[in-house]
């Protein structure tokens, strides 16, 4: 199984697609209980776009092995695609409880509150994924680092939009109709 599940690496390094899914789906025939495996042909999935197949791979791994908190995120991650916000912030919740030194867990916990404009919850999330690829760097959570301090960024600036968003209104608020600003 190993040497099927090296050639699928290998070609998903090429883009060659069909090809990684066959030798992907070889593997899993190998061993369809591997709920490891299944997290990384749904990684593959999602990054080539096939966004649903890589949800009902990461639920039916989810139902070999419900405490796996990389699955859960992975989970979080296709809904949030599908702008099932409610259902990617339990399925955050989840992997980030399940795990709660997973920096990338804590990334999508903050980018799921950042659709739902809880910001200072997101922002907190955010302190929580510094802190975990800080103090965690050698296991390869600190290269997670530009990638929290851009999601911090978009959270800031999602502030300071909202901000000047209520400013204008409250500045329209007294003006006559043909005086106001557009929004």
């Amino acid at each position: 199984m190993t040497a099927v599940v090296e050639k699928a690496r290998e070609l998903n390094a090429s883009d060659n697609f069909d090809s990684v899914r066959r030798h992907y789906m070889r593997a899993l025939a190998l061993q369809p209980r591997n709920w490891d495996l299944m997290e990384e042909i749904g990684k593959a999935l999602f990054a080539a776009g096939e966004v649903q197949a890589a949800l009902d791979l990461a639920d039916h791994a989810l139902s070999i092995n419900p405490i796996a908190a990389s699955l859960w995120r992975l989970r979080g991650t296709v809904l949030l695609v599908h702008g099932l916000v409610q259902p990617a912030l339990e399925a955050a919740r989840c992997c980030v409880n399940l795990d709660p030194r997973d920096a990338a867990g804590h990334i999508l916990l903050a980018r799921v509150l950042l659709y739902q404009k809880q910001y200072p919850v997101s922002l907190h999330a955010i302190a929580i994924a510094i802190a975990i690829a800080d103090a965690f760097a050698g296991d390869g959570q600190g290269a997670q680092s530009p990638q929290i301090l851009g999601l911090q960024v978009e959270v800031l600036a999602a502030i300071a939009r909202d901000q000047a968003h209520r400013a204008t209104l409250a500045k329209n608020r007294y003006r006559r109709l043909d005086e106001i600003a557009d929004l």
